[in-house]
């Protein structure tokens, strides 16, 4: 796993040299684009990894709920995606499922005194 880049590195290189490769047709930029792609992936999701250990559970856990009914409200109100019965179906169990989690939560705070 440690010499993976190099060696990739190496057979792209020996494969543009005699065959030629697609990508190499459109520039530098692309490569560099697509060189720091994981980067850009991994970033976030190593602070999302690092906030989750700060946070209580509880507050992750919501996060977890709150993000398909965020997605589903921008693919709806703003870009307008076609929702069909399946997906108001999984939004449905969704929104159940989040007003169980806040009702025990509420539940749980009652009963411990906080």
């Amino acid at each position: 796993a440690r010499w993976g880049s190099p060696v990739v590195g190496g057979v792209l290189g020996g494969v543009g040299g005699e065959a030629g490769l697609e990508i190499a047709v459109n520039g530098v930029w692309l490569l560099m684009l697509l060189g720091s792609a994981g980067v850009v992936t991994s970033v976030p999701l190593l602070l999302f990894a690092s906030a989750t250990r700060r946070l209580p559970l509880t507050s992750v856990g919501l996060l977890q709920y709150l993000n398909p009914i965020l997605q589903a409200l921008v693919g709806i109100v703003i870009l307008a995606e076609p929702m069909p019965l399946e997906r108001w179906w999984g939004l449905g169990l969704i929104v159940i499922a989040l007003g169980i989690f806040v009702t025990d939560a509420l539940k749980s705070r009652r009963f411990s005194g906080s």
